[in-house]
């Protein structure tokens, strides 16, 4: 069961950085992206990809069951305190499974859902995944 859909994107203004997944024809296209962060965060896709992952049918399939059984709320944050993170998620398999462009989301399961398409990019450039960050510790 492959998403018809799947667009995940994080924003890190400090850092000017700029995460993006993006389900194309070759499968998940992976970029990490420094200065000018602009370039990519703009319409997704103006810089080439550099990495490619194929999920298996049964990692998506994990992945929609586990994302479904979080039963997540998305919301904007209570606070109107802004520290440079911006996501956007838009994932759609047979409906849409999920869809939110929030600042500083931290709503309940957002960590874990973040996890979850994490395991999704890990491959031989980002053995943790793209979106672990060492270098932010």
């Amino acid at each position: 069961m492959k998403p018809r859909k799947f667009l995940y994107r994080e924003l890190t203004y400090l850092q000017r950085r700029c995460d993006l997944i993006k389900l194309t024809k070759k499968g998940l296209e992976l970029q990490r992206e420094g200065q000018p962060f602009e370039v990519i965060c703009e319409d997704g896709g103006v810089v080439p990809f550099e990495i490619i992952v194929e999920p298996t049918s049964l990692q998506w399939n994990d992945f929609f069951h586990s994302v479904r059984n979080l039963k997540l709320k998305p919301k904007e944050p209570d606070n109107d305190i802004l520290d440079g993170f911006e996501v956007k998620c838009h994932i759609v398999f047979r409906e849409v499974l999920l869809k939110f462009d929030i600042i500083n989301p931290n709503f309940e399961n957002f960590e874990k859902l973040r996890n979850l398409i994490n395991q999704l990019t890990i491959c031989e450039d980002y053995p943790e995944g793209l979106l672990d960050h060492p270098d932010d510790e």
